[in-house]
């Protein structure tokens, strides 16, 4: 199976589902070249370093910072299936997102979470988002990926059984900067432990 690479002096790689192709973004242009097979943790590595603030700290699961239509783009063209947009409706994207992801053959969804964090509605909708299958591989974004590293750590610990340490590093690698998010999560996850 083959599949592209590009090589230039400005390159940026990001990738597609099948093994068979990375993408190569070069002044505005996406172009490709036959390279070998890449797992997909190679892919998923490979297209979040194309996504602004981009993480694939979780299988199937991608974090980033708001992206723009071109990422949309990539992300429709390496098969994501579903696009969690984190940021509250006035928060200002530049473009409509809905719509783009829609037309690009992505479900979209939006979960509100404000700056200072989620509400316990928020985190159960995300701990319901990521727990089916069927809407993996996504990305999961806000601004800055920190709330997206805020609904992560739940998740791990409540619905996949890491520790708390395990979780803490996880979403830190989501994008979780916050020490007050971070203390949010926790909190939650100490009122929901069964």
């Amino acid at each position: 199976m083959g599949g592209y690479r590009y090589e230039g002096p400005d390159e940026t790689v990001s990738a597609r589902r099948t093994a068979a192709c990375v993408f190569a973004k070069r002044r505005g242009r996406v172009t490709t070249k036959e390279i070998g097979p890449m797992s997909e943790q190679d892919q998923m590595n490979a297209l979040a370093a194309q996504l602004p603030i981009g993480a694939h700290a979780l299988h199937g699961v991608l974090s980033g910072g708001q992206p723009e239509p071109e990422h949309v783009a990539l992300l429709a063209a390496a098969h994501i299936h579903t696009v969690l947009d984190l940021r509250l409706p006035e928060e200002e994207r530049g473009y409509d997102e809905a719509a783009t992801v829609a037309h690009a053959g992505m479900e979209y969804l939006n979960i509100p979470v404000g700056p200072a964090g989620p509400d316990d509605a928020a985190y159960d909708k995300a701990r319901e988002v990521l727990r089916d299958a069927g809407r993996r591989p996504i990305l999961i974004h806000c601004k800055s990926a920190n709330r997206v590293g805020a609904v992560v750590l739940p998740y791990l610990i409540l619905d996949e059984g890491h520790s708390e340490a395990e979780a803490v590093e996880i979403a830190t690698a989501a994008g979780l900067k916050v020490p007050a998010l971070r203390e949010s999560a926790l909190a939650y996850v100490a009122r929901h432990r069964g």
